[in-house]
């Protein structure tokens, strides 16, 4: 399964030839939502806009409602340097260099702030009720966030998955409106399990203001 608006994954470990550097965030205890995460980092700057790193896409795997950590890609605007930080709760912890690979699909174009409207929990949580209403079940779900085009709104893709890791679709929505922008599920539906998909359904739900 493949959706238009996928978007590579950019993990620590997969991505060969990056250099340990050090993030200057605090790391904390806990997991932050995606905003929150984008948020605690930038602060880590220390108001310093200019030398700040912009951000340019934000991966969490195996949320529950949310993930363990966030890896969050970033350039910094005076070296043109990419790295993927490593973010676990508020902070942050270690960052790699990251050198594209050829045809690999880097998100390129910067987070907005004031444009990212919609938290991982909400889009975990309309994502989820879409997945219900279709009769689909899933263990986990995959959380992407960036801009595709200039000038366009950021979009998170949901991809569910099973407990055996077999893709059971995606969807994708806008971080600005909450607007369902794509759908795409696998030809072979699974046994709706209640457990399951109310697990991540109903948290995803009770986090909402």
């Amino acid at each position: 399964m493949r959706s238009g608006l996928a978007i590579a994954v950019f993990a620590t470990g997969l991505l060969a030839g990056g250099t340990a550097v050090a993030s200057p965030a605090d790391s904390a205890s806990g997991t932050a939502s995606a905003i929150e995460s984008i948020d605690a980092f930038v602060a880590g700057w220390d108001g310093n806009d200019d030398g700040a790193p912009k951000v340019l896409g934000l991966v969490g795997f195996h949320a529950d409602p949310r993930p363990s950590r966030w890896l969050l890609l970033a350039v910094d605007p005076g070296e043109g340097v990419l790295r993927e930080h490593v973010l676990a709760g508020e902070g942050g912890g270690a960052a790699r260099v990251v050198a594209p690979l050829p045809g690999q699909d880097l998100p390129e174009l910067p987070l907005r702030r004031p444009s990212l409207k919609i938290d991982s929990d909400e889009a975990l949580g309309i994502a989820a009720s879409l997945a219900s209403e279709k009769g689909r079940a899933f263990a986990t779900a995959h959380l992407h966030l960036r801009v595709r085009e200039e000038g366009s709104e950021p979009v998170w893709l949901v991809a569910f998955h099973t407990a055996s890791r077999t893709p059971v679709g995606s969807v994708s929505l806008s971080a600005e409106s909450g607007a369902i922008l794509r759908e795409s599920w696998e030809a072979a539906a699974q046994p709706l399990r209640a457990a399951g998909a109310a697990t991540l359904t109903d948290a995803s739900r009770a986090a909402k203001p």
